[in-house]
């Protein structure tokens, strides 16, 4: 498969050699909203206040979707999908993530009140 990654806008393209891809673009309203959309083969994009890494694995898409809760304080709520669906609560905030593609296992660390803790999934 293929990750492209442009650091100065955080899009990503992702691809399997089953022909298999997602893509993430965005779109700017009000100078300063950002609106980030995943698409794939199925063609019906999945919109978000940010999308992050991003992974092709068994031709569907694994990213990370936060959204915007409280616009004076800056606050935002954390998903992890698989696909088109989110396969985690909401989370206060979420880092460190990772995927290994060769055991489909993805980490990373979630905050839910004043706790960290460290989560494992495997696909």
């Amino acid at each position: 498969g293929m990750i492209v990654l442009n650091y100065d806008n955080q899009n990503y393209v992702v691809s399997d050699e089953d022909g298999k891809y997602a893509y993430v673009v965005y779109k700017i309203s009000d100078n300063y909203d950002y609106r980030y959309a995943i698409y794939t083969q199925k063609g019906k994009p999945m919109e978000f206040d940010n999308i992050t890494d991003v992974y092709l694995y068994k031709g569907k898409p694994i990213f990370t979707s936060s959204n915007i809760v409280d616009k004076v304080n800056y606050t935002y709520k954390y998903k992890l999908y698989y696909g088109d669906k989110a396969i985690s609560p909401e989370y206060d905030a979420m880092s460190d993530f990772t995927f290994n593609e060769k055991n489909g296992t993805a980490t990373y660390l979630i905050a839910k009140g004043n706790s960290v803790y460290k989560v494992e999934v495997k696909f």
